[in-house]
């Protein structure tokens, strides 16, 4: 069974704070083609629209060095955009971005429920889940952050720089050609034809050379059947679950984040001009009128 795609929607708000300017990088001289770590386990989300809360598990597993539910990031992400559970169709991202900083997740040996045992329909709706359990959810982001070419040539390279020098993973959203998912090894060619119609999150874990050239390392949520693996001498085998994009693609159809355990009202205290913050304010009251007259409409 294939994996969904998802419909992304991504609101632009000003309100987004750079990684770049708020945690600093190193050049790109100083970034190698190859490191970081990897997921000692492929996850898999089956024929659904999870993807999200398997990016988010990948992420908080690493940051907490423990298993956590993707499941129960899902319910949280479909009670925040009052998703309809029987045909959950996904969350914007900034919806997906929210709930992990807000509720985190529980370790997976705690979820009542599991992809590929119970039904989609159940564990995207919160009405079924024990409320008891948020007390045992971990927390460890306070925002996450935009990854832009500032201070790089591309998105491609700024992505490396912020994983090399704050030692993170990101967060990685856009649109996920139908046929990567066969290409050999998981190695996604270089030229291909733009769609924007396949929504898919995923986690970037680090850099690869590959024929002395940069790729970027997705450990996908699809199972270890399709993709490629790095064996221990780093030559890239087939099947294992990873998949490797090159600049071109990443420059082309994606969005990359940062998760990070700082608060972003901090941040925009110390990044945001005067005009910047009077923006801010004028947004911020514009949401609170709308919400005034959405009640009255109803």
């Amino acid at each position: 069974m294939q994996p969904q795609f998802i419909q992304l929607k991504k609101k632009w708000d000003p309100r987004r704070f750079k990684a770049h300017k708020t945690v600093g990088t190193f050049p790109i001289s100083q970034v190698p083609n190859t490191f970081g770590d990897r997921p000692n386990v492929i996850k898999n989300q089956g024929a659904t629209n999870f993807c999200s809360g398997f990016t988010a598990s990948y992420i908080l597993d690493r940051k907490l060095q423990l298993e956590t539910s993707p499941e129960y990031v899902i319910q949280k992400e479909s009670l925040m955009y009052n998703s309809n559970p029987k045909n959950f169709l996904g969350v914007p991202v900034d919806v997906a971005h929210k709930a992990l900083c807000r509720y985190g997740s529980i370790p997976a040996n705690l979820s009542p429920y599991k992809v590929g045992v119970t039904d989609p329909s159940i564990i995207a709706d919160p009405l079924q889940w024990d409320v008891n359990l948020d007390d045992k959810a971990l927390v460890p982001f306070g925002s996450s952050f935009e990854v832009t070419k500032d201070g790089y040539i591309d998105l491609f390279d700024a992505a490396r720089a912020i994983m090399y020098s704050q030692n993170v993973w990101l967060d990685c959203s856009g649109y996920f050609i139908p046929e990567w998912m066969y290409a050999p090894k998981g190695i996604i060619p270089t030229i291909f034809k733009k769609q924007e119609v396949n929504g898919h999150m995923f986690t970037i874990c680090g850099s690869q050379d590959i024929n002395g050239v940069p790729y970027l390392v997705i450990p996908n949520s699809w199972g270890i059947d399709i993709g490629g693996q790095i064996d221990s001498m780093g030559i890239i085998q087939d099947k294992g679950g990873f998949f490797f994009a090159p600049r071109e693609a990443i420059n082309t159809l994606f969005d990359i984040s940062v998760m990070l355990d700082r608060n972003s009202q901090d941040a925009k205290q110390e990044q945001w001009n005067a005009m910047q913050k009077i923006y801010d304010k004028i947004i911020t009251i514009l949401k609170f009128l709308q919400k005034i007259v959405s009640s009255f409409i109803k």
